[in-house]
């Protein structure tokens, strides 16, 4: 069951948290690897250099997430209690904490307002 998700950095970190929250024991580094692989990117390194945009961009990464690909990654590190059903119930869940949406909505107003301001300035 892979979930579609837009990423910006403010929603990858509301969804890492929920994850660690739910996994204490696995490892920063390894979810981070994880989120990662069940996007279809190769590395932590590269799923970053790819929300690398200004701060008042909406440029977000967008994809399915893969509880079954990210719980394959996990048990490759180690971790063999992690479920895809429960990686699934958890992503979820960190896409309907209210922070997951509220700085990126702060975001897309700067974003906005720049626009106009750039559109009124042209000539």
């Amino acid at each position: 069951m892979a979930i579609w998700i837009a990423l910006s950095r403010t929603k990858l970190d509301c969804l890492k948290r929920h994850l660690r929250a739910g996994l204490p024991p696995v490892r920063s580094g390894h979810m981070d690897e994880a989120i990662a692989v069940s996007l279809g990117i190769r590395t932590y390194a590269s799923l970053l250099a790819s929300l690398k945009v200004p701060d008042d961009a909406p440029v977000q990464v967008t994809g399915w997430l893969d509880p079954p690909t990210m719980e394959s990654k996990l048990r490759a590190f180690g971790y063999e209690e992690v479920g895809a059903e429960f990686l699934g119930t958890l992503i979820e869940d960190a896409m309907k904490d209210p922070k997951f949406f509220e700085a990126e909505s702060e975001r897309q107003k700067r974003w906005a307002m720049l626009q106009a301001f750039r559109a009124a300035n042209q000539n």
